[in-house]
């Protein structure tokens, strides 16, 4: 899959989206707009997705091929609207012609028709989304009670859980390919660790190139599988949205600016202290991006009486509060081998690194 997708039409790059809205990528000179189709599903019924599915198998060939793979698009009536689309069933992604969407009165909108080209796109997603399909509300919770009672078992376990589906135009080989080099090359580690240790580790006593390449060593080496897999769900969790969201490159460099910033503070609580290892300093900077970004997404997380349903932004500012406290009384005192102090520093990077995507896009 390429990564940078191009109209089908008029064969020009397509601009990102950034927003929270529904669709990730659109076409500035026809209007066109290209969208994963969970983000249309999201807003189906159960009846609405069974007729949706019944489409696919019945429907034509389109004129127009995927933007993606390049395989012929298959043309889609969406149910309940005059709205036909141009789907691919290998990337399960949809186009969307300028014509092809529903106006403003068909959804009930209460936004109002111009002609300017960002107020007609914010119309086109805002129509889409206000889609309603006459199904009874009881059936849609119910529907969304069942789809998260494993992630209710999962938070009540002690692992914070997104509530919403992930929805990713591109998948997110980059997170999956990084999980998978972490593990590796950790559990080769637990077979010599004091090995790794001594050589990989960031050490606040290591001097020039060492002590530069130990900042991002230290990523890949963990204490053991709990301290292993910790990292690697966490970074499954709060990783695969930011990559789709950033981009591989920019992802890169948030993880790396925050695994840095991480030792650098670290390095402030000591001076001559314990040797640093695992990946959950540039992990701390992905959260602190995340709930930047995404501050109304909603988690399951384990609370004193049970599971709570809470924004991201809520899980975030606890997070960065346990940290804190942690890391003035217990990691300061010698009561804790755990790094909290690198938690904070990865996780003041995410959060400046949000701001600096913040001013890049409003320049």
């Amino acid at each position: 899959m390429s990564s940078k997708p191009k109209c089908p039409h008029c064969n020009i790059t397509l601009q990102l989206n950034k927003s929270d809205g529904i669709f990730k990528y659109y076409c500035f000179k026809c209007y066109g707009i290209l969208s994963h189709i969970q983000s249309i599903k999201k807003s189906m019924s159960v009846d609405a997705r069974k007729k949706f599915n019944a489409e696919v198998l019945n429907s034509s060939q389109s004129k127009i091929s995927c933007t993606y793979c390049n395989e012929k698009l298959k043309l889609i009536q969406l149910p309940n609207i005059e709205v036909q689309i141009d789907y691919c069933t290998h990337c399960s992604t949809a186009w969307f012609d300028k014509s092809e969407l529903p106006t403003a009165e068909q959804t009930h909108s209460p936004v109002s028709k111009t002609s300017d080209s960002k107020s007609r796109w914010y119309l086109y997603g805002k129509a889409l989304i206000e889609i309603k399909y006459q199904t009874p509300q009881y059936e849609v919770n119910y529907a969304q009670f069942s789809e998260n009672k494993f992630k209710y078992v999962i938070a009540a376990l002690g692992f914070p859980t997104e509530l919403e589906k992930d929805d990713f135009l591109l998948l997110p080989l980059f997170t999956w390919s990084l999980m998978i080099a972490i593990f590796i090359i950790s559990a080769i580690g637990f077979k010599n660790i004091n090995w790794f240790v001594d050589n990989l580790s960031f050490s606040t006593e290591a001097t020039g190139i060492s002590y530069l390449y130990r900042m991002i060593s230290s990523f890949f080496v963990h204490a053991n599988y709990i301290h292993l897999l910790g990292n690697l769900y966490f970074l499954w969790v709060f990783g695969d949205d930011i990559e789709d969201y950033l981009g591989e490159h920019k992802y890169i460099l948030l993880l790396l600016s925050s695994a840095i910033l991480g030792c650098l503070v670290f390095n402030l609580f000591h001076n001559q202290g314990p040797p640093l290892i695992g990946a959950s300093g540039g992990i701390s900077g992905l959260i602190g991006f995340y709930i930047m970004k995404f501050p109304k997404k909603r988690f399951l997380v384990r609370g004193r009486y049970g599971v709570l349903n809470v924004s991201s932004i809520a899980f975030g500012a606890f997070f960065i509060f346990t940290q804190l406290i942690y890391a003035f009384i217990f990691e300061t005192s010698g009561h804790s081998n755990v790094a909290f102090s690198g938690h904070v520093g990865g996780f003041l990077a995410g959060v400046m690194f949000y701001y600096y995507t913040l001013y890049q896009e409003q320049t």
